[in-house]
């Protein structure tokens, strides 16, 4: 561990915990430029391992906007695929499933405020794709965290994007 760790606006002094300020006129400045000239290499702000867990909390966002923009497509129509319509749907199927007197078929919104007639089939088609969609945006976030962690360096952890 070096005496010096970058951050962004100066340096930390990890002997005292002190922020040096990058200011040419700060003394503390003034010595670590005297340091620097040994020639001595700060650490970086943040060591690999942190990068990549920042990645990771990145990745865990990007996943969850991906899933509240979420919609499906079935019979030429899009469908909201997000957490309310999937327990909306979810909810409808299991009083069907209960057998609960529900119309067939029922009305249904897409995600275009249309209202569709849906057969109880395409309900459970429209949540059996719900759910692979959801499924291949969890496994999208884990093959990307599987990417983070095998980055060697700084950017290739910055390289992965959604």
């Amino acid at each position: 561990m070096a005496r010096f760790k970058l951050q962004q606006s100066g340096v930390l002094d990890t002997e005292t915990g002190a922020h040096i300020p990058n200011d040419p006129a700060n003394r503390h400045w003034q010595e670590y430029q005297e340091w620097l000239a040994v020639p001595n290499v700060p650490d970086p702000e943040f060591t690999l391992q942190e990068l990549k867990d920042k990645k990771k909390v990145e990745i865990n966002g990007w996943r969850e906007d991906a899933l509240a923009a979420l919609t499906v497509d079935h019979g030429g129509n899009t469908y909201d695929a997000d957490k309310l319509a999937r327990e909306n749907l979810t909810s409808t199927l299991t009083a069907i499933q209960a057998g609960v007197a529900v119309p067939n078929p029922l009305d249904w919104r897409d995600a275009t405020d249309v209202t569709r007639s849906l057969a109880h089939t395409d309900l459970n088609t429209i949540c059996g794709l719900m759910f692979a969609a959801v499924d291949t945006a969890y496994n999208h976030s884990w093959d990307l965290k599987a990417d983070v962690d095998a980055a060697a360096d700084e950017s290739a952890v910055n390289a992965i994007v959604w």
